[in-house]
């Protein structure tokens, strides 16, 4: 079950109800935000335990640039080490993640590489243009220009398809490739796109409006290619359409825009279909509902503007306006202004903004080709802005210090003042002047400008054109037998990517040699590989196979369960057991106590008296093992086990320790020590041991007489003594003066 609140409201409320209520102790805030704010602000309750999937980052959000997420404060990183723009976890407890977003511009260690590719790709600034970490001899700064990734290995090969002067040529090979292909519902509302790619991948959606021609966008539709059904909603948390979609396709796919008239509502409910289909994906609500229960109907929520399924909470004060123009007031002392034109004029929408010194600003979005104009670049008070490699920039993201104007220059495609075959608008987008000739080679890569212009290649970028493949010139259909040349993919994945991470994808030509390693992270272990497993390497963390074809490999783990074990009191006794276990294992543990004591029973995460006690491991355990005084008595001396080994130090199984005839306990009795031979004074008070009380005999002295009374009493169990008949004696003797001792003698 999750649980949304308003994102400015999260944290205050979070810990409000957690401290109202006891039943919140099982649930937990995933926040997601961004830096710099704004981009992404979300938070969601989760139970504990749940599998959580963040938001899918935007790559792009103006001039900024996507970097990193960080999971409460570590870096989320994919197989490859690139930054995920996606991730998946366990919540255990309140945890925060922050999408990270850089300048598009920024360089602070001015090596020719943007900060958030570095970091993206990278995790740090710590490398040159000129380094090679993957050493396939491509330096950094090359794999940013020509756009690959700095930790793969590009190898090139001789071979391919290649065209010249031809039209484009696509060749799609299904049995190793996927087709995603991007349109409209109506068609022609957005130009329909095909990409090829290969298995995992990432597609990114192209930008479409939100309305056109009196439709309204209601969200993306996915489809594998060959459905006859409308595809799969693709939708936000919350419910809402997705905008902006990422994904990563499993099979070729169909991705359709569904527009519908922005006047439809085909269930006179008072709702517009496209509004109910983009926050709710159906037309069964009614405007008199509240789905978010913040005390707004759906009317009322579609004619404020506000999300249907996130509630808004209503505080008194602020600021309001009705029925005005807008006002906008710029205070020249403590202010700047900064004014987006274009030369000529309108062909973007005019923006002047007023902002503090410190502030950043974004110009507003320049199209490329604007009926038959085509954009130069952008001049801050006339003088143009560019990239690293001089090319003009087409984002501008600025942190003005005085107010400035920035104009968007267009010029006729088809203008060429100084007649070289170059349009101007070309040679000033990219070279910034319009000096150069048709035949120069500023990038010196052996390709003159003439032949850049025509290839769609940057005249900035030095590229290398290898020998071999298959080229057409104005030719018909082409028929190419690629077959000899067929890479064979190996996908190499975890059964969950928050346990471990493994290497080893990537496409191979038959009969080289795959390596794939699983590594796993910390907590957990690698147990085995399923899927097309070479026999005999299940449980190799590495091995090497021949490609002959391609190749499914999911590398399993667990996670891995601490069991701690401790004892009431040190000295009674130990338990053993404690160690690391593989989830879902069986152990058994077993407590030992010393001479003088016995196991009782278990505390912590176990309880009961088993011993041995087995247990199965699916969490991290601690057990105490609780020991008690031994009352048990095997040599019947009336002493207990504790008494004779802790207490007394007397041997449990003998009778009688000190061998003078009399039992431990009864010398204890009379309070002396049992480990002492008492026999030669055993003779003295044997008649009061052997029934083991005092008073056996009456003493009475009278006018100089001792008179003794004794009475005889028998028993058959040693505990129960009573008077034999007629058994009490009475005798009378003289006392003379002086001091006299007594005592009887048993005769035969």
């Amino acid at each position: 079950m999750r649980f949304f609140l308003p994102n400015s409201l999260c944290a205050v409320a979070a810990s409000l109800l957690l401290s109202i209520s006891a039943a919140w102790s099982q649930s937990a805030y995933f926040y997601e935000v961004s830096d710099p704010a704004g981009i992404i602000d979300q938070s969601q309750i989760y139970t504990i335990g749940d599998t959580v999937r963040s938001q899918l980052a935007p790559l792009n959000s103006g001039s900024l640039r996507f970097a990193e997420w960080r999971l409460d404060a570590s870096p989320v990183r994919d197989a490859n080490g690139s930054a995920a723009h996606q991730f998946s976890f366990s919540l255990s407890g309140e945890s925060t993640a922050v999408a990270h977003y850089l300048e598009s511009s920024l360089d602070s260690d001015a090596d020719n590489l943007p900060d958030w590719w570095e970091m993206r790709y990278i995790g740090n600034l710590g490398l040159s243009g000129s380094d090679d970490p993957d050493t396939d001899t491509l330096s950094l700064l090359a794999e940013y220009q020509l756009g690959y990734l700095p930790q793969v290995a590009e190898e090139v090969r001789h071979g391919g398809t290649s065209s010249v002067a031809s039209n484009v040529l696509t060749y799609f090979d299904s049995s190793a490739s996927y087709k995603v292909t991007f349109e409209s519902i109506p068609a022609d509302l957005v130009a329909t796109t095909e990409s090829i790619i290969l298995p995992g991948e990432a597609v990114t959606s192209p930008t479409i409006a939100q309305e056109q021609n009196g439709y309204r966008f209601t969200g993306w539709l996915t489809q594998p290619t060959g459905w006859m059904t409308e595809g799969i909603r693709q939708a936000d948390p919350t419910g809402r359409a997705l905008f902006d979609l990422e994904f990563t396709p499993s099979s070729s796919t169909i991705v359709q825009a569904k527009y519908v008239l922005e006047t439809l509502d085909s269930d006179s409910d008072g709702l517009p279909d496209w509004w109910e289909l983009h926050y709710g994906g159906g037309l069964g609500a009614t405007g008199d509902m509240d789905a978010d229960g913040d005390g707004f109907t759906l009317s009322e929520e579609y004619q404020l503007g506000y999300h249907p399924l996130v509630a808004e909470t209503v505080n008194s004060g602020g600021l309001s306006h009705a029925g005005s123009a807008v006002l906008a007031y710029s205070d020249p002392i403590q202010s700047i202004s900064i004014d987006f034109s274009s030369n000529p004029e309108g062909l973007i929408t005019q923006q002047t903004t007023s902002l503090v010194v410190g502030d950043t600003v974004s110009a507003p979005t320049a199209p490329q080709a604007v009926n038959n104009y085509r954009f130069v670049g952008w001049y801050q008070d006339g003088t143009r802005q560019a990239d690293a490699a001089g090319r003009a920039l087409f984002d501008l993201s600025l942190l003005p210090t005085s107010s400035a104007d920035y104009v968007a220059r267009y010029l006729d495609k088809a203008e060429d003042s100084d007649a070289d075959g170059l349009p101007d608008w070309w040679e000033l987008h990219y070279l910034g002047v319009l000096t150069y000739s048709a035949t120069d080679d500023p990038d010196t890569d052996g390709l003159d400008l003439a032949l850049e212009y025509q290839s769609g290649y940057s005249p900035l970028v030095a590229d290398q054109v290898l020998h071999g493949g298959v080229s057409g010139i104005v030719s018909q259909a082409l028929t190419v037998n690629l077959a000899p040349y067929r890479l064979f993919i190996v996908s190499v994945a975890t059964n969950n990517p928050i346990y471990g991470s493994v290497s080893g994808t990537g496409s191979y030509q038959n009969g080289e040699t795959v390596t794939v390693s699983a590594t796993a992270a910390q907590g957990y272990a690698f147990t085995n590989w399923s899927g097309d497993v070479p026999p005999g390497s299940e449980t190799a963390t590495s091995f090497s196979f021949t490609a002959t074809g391609s190749v499914n490999l999911t590398a399993n783990f667990v996670p891995v369960w601490q069991l701690e074990v401790s004892v009431s009191h040190a000295e009674r006794g130990s338990v053993s057991g404690a160690g690391n276990y593989l989830d879902d294992s069986q152990v058994s543990i077993t407590a030992s106590a010393v001479p003088g004591y016995v196991f009782d029973q278990w505390s912590g995460d176990a309880s009961g008296s088993s011993n041995p006690l087995t247990i199965l491991m699916n969490k991290d355990l601690s057990i105490s093992a609780n020991f008690t005084s031994d009352l048990s008595d095997p040599d019947q001396d009336g002493l207990t086990n504790y008494q004779e080994i802790i207490t007394y130090g007397t041997n449990p199984d003998l009778y009688d320790t000190s061998g003078d005839g009399l039992s431990d306990g009864a010398v204890v009795f009379i309070g002396f020590d049992p480990n002492t031979d008492y026999s030669a004074i055993s003779n003295l008070i044997t008649s009061q041991l052997i029934d083991g009380r005092v008073g056996s005999k009456i003493i009475e002295i009278s006018d100089g007489q001792a008179e003794i009374k004794m009475t005889l009493e028998h028993t058959d169990d040693i505990n129960d003594w009573s008077d034999a008949t007629a058994s009490e004696k009475t005798f009378e003797i003289q006392v003379p003066d002086g001091t006299r001792f007594y005592r009887f003698k048993m005769t035969e």
